[in-house]
């Protein structure tokens, strides 16, 4: 099937079942408040709809368009960038308009725009939720851009699912506390939706594993890769993600990297890396680290000549550790760098899954590349 066809299904599903969830919620919500609550919350909502509409209108689809154009060209760190980018302006508008409606809740009462002193707090239990929805709509275009839209439409179920439940729950459970209360919780429902949404969003980038694994073996079909694991459980997995690629040049191996020498011959090597390694860091333990003089060694003898060694942590301790070991065992690092992102996704440098969570949390990224 088409995959604008199959994402505009996925997408059409999602709306009936939001649409039907929506429905129901606005008879319960009605029975709850009665035509007083609802008033109440009436004129609350609206709000946060146009401030939404301010801070989020139109962003999904501008950093999906930007997004499929990197794509187009193959340039998997300009996705980064983009989504990098978006992300950083995004969380920053979201918490200025979130400030904004909080702080301006009580002058829209007193300048009479909102008629009804009791609509006070329905107002600012919006802000959060404006901070929530600003994020959420970047991590959508991002998606929209793969011209994936399974993350889109599962979020915006999960969205509604909590949002109405949340409301329902909160608003029976204040009506007897006071009219204006159960109002409140009706719009602070919102947050919760929201950030179910995000949620689910979140999980499905960080299991965007093999768009990056897809992007290093295509981008080099005449290179063979062969992924070293010592557990089945996740060696399993890793092939599942193969099978879904069907690429030639990607394989897999269970054994343990001490074992390393048993299983390739002098010379046969080219390029070996090394991806956020268990830092081991009990001192009695330093050898079990991957980048020690003692598996430094193993790797010389099957790397060819011009073979090379590629190391990156978020471990700083790790990291200084490893370029100390590198002199001491006689390598030479061609390049070192304690934050490989301080500009942006670097060139050249293909993420990782680990790599894509660290950068996110703006943690430094630590990479070296030397050759005995």
């Amino acid at each position: 099937m088409n995959r604008f066809l199959k994402g505009a299904m996925i997408l059409t599903l999602a709306g009936i079942i939001v649409k039907v969830i929506g429905a129901f919620s606005k008879v319960l919500i009605a029975r709850i408040l009665g035509g007083e609550g609802i008033g109440l919350y009436m004129m609350a909502y609206p709000i946060y709809q146009i401030i939404v509409s301010i801070s989020a209108a139109g962003i999904p689809v501008a950093i999906s368009i930007m997004i499929a154009e990197k794509l187009a060209n193959d340039d998997m760190h300009g996705v980064q960038q983009v989504f990098s980018v978006s992300l950083k302006v995004l969380t920053l508008l979201g918490l200025v308009f979130s400030v904004a409606l909080y702080g301006s809740a009580q002058w829209l009462i007193d300048s009479h725009i909102i008629t009804d002193p009791r609509a006070l707090l329905a107002i600012q239990l919006l802000s959060p939720a404006i901070f929530i929805v600003t994020i959420l709509s970047c991590f959508r275009g991002y998606f929209q851009g793969f011209q994936y839209m399974v993350p889109t439409g599962t979020s915006q179920v999960f969205e509604q699912i909590f949002r109405v439940s949340s409301m329902v729950g909160l608003a029976y459970y204040f009506i007897d506390r006071g009219l204006y209360l159960a109002a409140g919780g009706a719009t602070f429902a919102t947050f919760p939706g929201v950030l179910a949404g995000l949620l689910v969003l979140i999980y499905f980038y960080y299991r965007q594993r093999r768009v990056r694994t897809q992007m290093l073996a295509q981008q080099n079909p005449n290179i063979n890769y062969i992924g070293i694991e010592k557990y089945s459980s996740v060696l399993i997995r890793a092939i599942d993600k193969r099978e879904e690629l069907a690429l030639d040049n990607l394989l897999f191996m269970r054994m343990d990297a001490e074992e390393i020498t048993d299983y390739f011959e002098p010379g046969e090597v080219g390029r070996i890396y090394l991806n956020f390694s268990d830092p081991w860091p009990k001192d009695r333990h330093a050898k079990r680290r991957l980048t020690s003089t003692t598996f430094l060694s193993r790797y010389d003898q099957i790397l060819q000549r011009d073979g090379v060694v590629e190391f990156k942590t978020d471990n700083r301790p790790l990291f200084d550790f490893s370029l100390e070991q590198l002199q001491e065992a006689g390598w030479h690092a061609d390049y070192v760098s304690y934050h490989l992102h301080e500009n942006g996704p670097a060139a050249d440098n293909i993420m990782t899954e680990y790599e894509q969570k660290f950068y996110a949390l703006g943690n430094p990224i630590c990479k070296f590349r030397a050759h005995r």
